[in-house]
This record gives C-alpha cells, sequence and structure tokens, in this order.
C-alpha cells in the first residue's frame, strides 16, 4: 500500500472556516482519498466541533479524518512535520498565523482565495509558495488532486514556501517593514 499521505488545516472550527466543506469534498470524492491513501487532519477546536464529528461519523470518514483537537505549541509542531500538505479554507481572512505556521514549516498549501490570502502568495523561480483557490467543490477537489499527484511539485512549492517566509515573514523583516510604515 501507498505510503499515508497527510492533508491538514489548524482553524479554529467556528463558521467561517470551511471545515464542513472539506468535508463534503471528500466524502464525494472518497474512492480517491481511499485509494491514495490520504488522511485528513483537523486541529483545533470551537462551537462547531460536535456538528463537525457528528457530519464526519454520518458519513462514515472516521478512517479519513481526523480530529487532532486543540494542540499545545509542541504538538502543534509535530503535528504541522507530519503533513504533505496544508489546506486552508475560510470564508475570509486577515493574514492567517495558520498559513505562517505551514510556510514556516516548507508545506506547500492550498487556500481561499480571499481576503489576506493573497497577500501571503510569493514566487521564486516562477514558483508560488501556495495555490489560491474560489471555495468550490470540483476547484479545491482539483487542486488537492493536482498536488498530491505531482510529488515534484509538492516539493518545489515545499522549498518555496520556506524561502517565502523566511524572506517576506520574518521577524526582522516585518520590523523594517513597521519601521517604513510609521
Amino acid at each position: 500500500m501507498n505510503k499515508i499521505k497527510y492533508i491538514g488545516m489548524a482553524a479554529r472550527m467556528v463558521p467561517d472556516k470551511l471545515h464542513d466543506l472539506l468535508i463534503d469534498i471528500i466524502f464525494f470524492n472518497r474512492f480517491f482519498f481511499i485509494k491514495n491513501n490520504i488522511k485528513i487532519l483537523f486541529a483545533g477546536d470551537g462551537i462547531l466541533l460536535k456538528s463537525l464529528q457528528e457530519k464526519i461519523k454520518s458519513k462514515k470518514l472516521q478512517e479519513i479524518i481526523i480530529l487532532n483537537g486543540r494542540l499545545k505549541e509542541d504538538d502543534l509542531i509535530k503535528w504541522f512535520k507530519k503533513l504533505d500538505i496544508y489546506i486552508h479554507l475560510s470564508k475570509d481572512e486577515t493574514t492567517s498565523t495558520s498559513i505562517l505556521q505551514a510556510m514556516s514549516m516548507s508545506l506547500p498549501i492550498i487556500a481561499s482565495k480571499i481576503g489576506g490570502n493573497k497577500n501571503l502568495v510569493k514566487s521564486i523561480d516562477s514558483i508560488n509558495n501556495m495555490i489560491l483557490v474560489n471555495n468550490e467543490e470540483s476547484r479545491i477537489y482539483e487542486k488537492i488532486k493536482f498536488l498530491i499527484l505531482n510529488k515534484n511539485i509538492r516539493k518545489k512549492m515545499s522549498n518555496v514556501s520556506r524561502k517565502v517566509v523566511v524572506k517576506y515573514f520574518s521577524c526582522e523583516t516585518m520590523y523594517q517593514n513597521y519601521q517604513k510604515f510609521f
């Protein structure tokens, strides 16, 4: 059997985050996820935790989707290290700490094409660190499938992701940018 591939989303389980959309994508494409030995890991908690647990159970996706709960910092680092792809679906964002964390862990990222996420996309040597996608099931699934089936692209995006976070979003760079602003 193929090595397990992990896709993760770390976010509060609240209405503006789209865990439920990802659950639906997995349900309608579950044979692809099963065939390719893909597990989805959710880190976080919130007011929708119970309803998400029920939805996962009612769709019989407990073998594919794992709820890790709210993780302490050390555990979150281990969680990110386990991932092959980071996904972040939401209705709105300013600057997502979770996406920046995923970038710092050298992960290729799929994120909703909204708000502040657009400001986090950078390119080095014509390769982007992130794929932005509209919050449409078919589009998101297309991008997940593309990254799962293209290990070489995942690897290139991973390398760029880390370089981007160091170059554009390090403490030093952000401090210098704020100094210029003020």
